[in-house]
C-alpha cells in the first residue's frame, strides 16, 4: 500500500518536491539552536543561554528584555550602593518599629532567617557595619565596634521587618547574586520548549538540560591563586547550582593586615584559618551561594562535619598548607567533575 501511494507521488514530481521540502522544514524546525544574551549587573557580568527547537526561537525577540527587567527589579530591591534601593532604605531607617517591606523582600528575609541558625552564626547577613568598618562598604561609620547580630533583625508577618536596635543593617550581597539567578532561571522557565539554559551571574551558575550538541554544561572553578589564569578544576551540571566562594580577589589593609572581603561575624574579624576555596553544588543558587559564604569561614572540620548533615549538597573545599593546595571533593562533589582528559593540570598536593 505503502508503495503504490509513493509510485503515484513519484508520478507528479511537484508534489514530490514539496513533500521532500515539508519534511525538510519539519527536520529543519525542530533542530535545536542556542540564543545567548550578557551584559552587566550588581557590578559584575552576566551571561544566559537558552536551548530550544528553532520554530520557538521566532517568539524570543524580548527574552533579552525579560531579562534586563529581571536584573533591574533586583538591583532595585538589594542592592547596598544604591541609597534609593529597599534594603538600603530600611538600612538608614532608625526606627525600632517593624517596617513594611515589599512581598519579595520580606520573603528573602524569611529565607535568610531560616539559613542563619543552620551555619552556627558563621553567616550573618548584618554584617555589613562590620564590612564598612573594615573598608569593604562606603559609608560613615564612628570607629566602635559595629553593632550587628542578626538575632536584631526580627521578621514579622506579613510582609514587615524589624530592627531592634537603629544601627543595625543589612547587606545581601551573600547571597543576592544566587538568588537573581534563580529568578532569571524561574523567567527563562516560564517559556515552553526550552530544552537548555545557563544562567550565570558573577560565577554564580545554574544550568539545565544540555548545550545545543546535546552535551552536558561544562563550568570552571576560579583557582584560588590570583596570578592563574586557568580554573584549577572543570565540573559539569545538567540540573543544578554552583557557586564558589574565597578571599582572593578583594582584600584591604585593616590595622596593618590584609583581610579579605568575607569576614567571620563571630570573630569581627577576617577569615585566619587555611580555607581559600569553596564551591558548592546544590539544587537552586539561593541556598548554594548562602552555603559557599558560610562554609568558607567555618574552617574546614565545621565545614565537613556540617555537609554530613546534608548530605544533598555536594561541596569542593580548597585548603592551604605550606604553600601548597589540597582538595577535598565532599558529599560526592567529584561526581561532577569532567573526566581527566578535560580537566587542567593538577595542583594539588596528592
Amino acid at each position: 500500500m505503502m508503495i503504490s501511494a509513493l509510485k503515484r507521488v513519484l508520478r507528479f514530481p511537484y508534489l514530490f518536491t514539496m513533500m521532500l521540502l515539508l519534511m525538510i522544514g519539519m527536520v529543519w524546525s525542530w533542530s535545536p539552536v542556542s540564543m545567548s544574551w550578557k551584559g552587566m549587573a550588581f557590578g559584575t557580568y552576566y551571561r544566559v543561554i537558552v536551548v530550544s527547537p528553532r520554530f520557538k526561537t521566532w517568539g524570543y525577540g524580548n527574552h533579552g528584555q525579560h531579562i534586563e527587567t529581571v536584573l533591574s527589579r533586583i538591583n532595585g530591591i538589594f542592592s547596598t550602593y544604591d541609597s534609593e534601593s529597599e534594603l538600603s532604605r530600611w538600612n538608614a531607617n532608625t526606627q525600632t518599629e517593624p517596617q513594611v517591606v515589599s512581598p519579595e523582600l520580606y520573603a528573602f528575609f524569611e529565607r535568610s532567617q531560616a539559613m542563619y541558625p543552620l551555619l552556627g552564626g558563621a553567616w550573618d547577613p548584618t554584617v555589613m557595619a562590620l564590612s564598612r568598618h573594615m573598608g569593604f562598604q562606603p559609608g560613615e561609620h564612628s570607629g566602635d565596634m559595629p553593632v550587628m547580630g542578626w538575632e536584631k533583625v526580627i521578621v514579622v508577618p506579613p510582609n514587615r521587618v524589624q530592627k531592634t536596635d537603629p544601627r543595625v543593617m543589612v547587606d545581601f550581597s551573600s547571597n543576592a547574586k544566587g538568588y537573581a539567578v534563580d529568578a532569571v532561571y524561574d523567567r527563562i522557565q516560564q517559556t515552553s520548549w526550552v530544552w537548555g539554559a545557563f544562567v550565570d551571574i558573577g560565577g554564580e551558575i545554574r544550568a539545565y538540560g544540555r548545550q545545543k550538541n546535546g552535551d552536558v554544561w561544562r563550568i570552571g572553578v576560579q583557582s584560588p591563586d590570583i596570578t592563574d589564569t586557568e580554573p584549577i578544576d572543570r565540573i559539569w551540571l545538567a540540573d543544578g547550582c554552583v557557586a564558589s566562594s574565597g578571599n582572593y580577589r578583594n582584600t584591604v589593609v585593616h590595622q596593618g593586615k590584609t583581610v579579605g572581603h568575607i569576614l567571620d561575624p563571630r570573630t569581627r574579624t577576617g577569615v585566619t584559618h587555611n580555607t581559600v576555596s569553596v564551591s558548592v553544588v546544590a539544587s537552586d543558587c539561593f541556598t548554594a551561594d548562602t552555603l559557599a559564604t558560610g562554609l568558607f569561614v567555618l574552617n574546614f572540620g565545621d565545614a565537613r562535619a556540617f555537609l554530613a548533615n546534608y548530605p544533598q549538597v555536594s561541596a569542593l573545599i580548597i585548603t592551604q598548607q605550606d604553600w601548597e593546595l589540597m582538595r577535598h571533593d565532599l558529599n560526592g562533589f567529584e561526581a561532577h567533575r569532567l573526566p581527566e582528559i578535560e580537566r587542567p593540570k593538577a595542583r594539588f598536593r596528592q
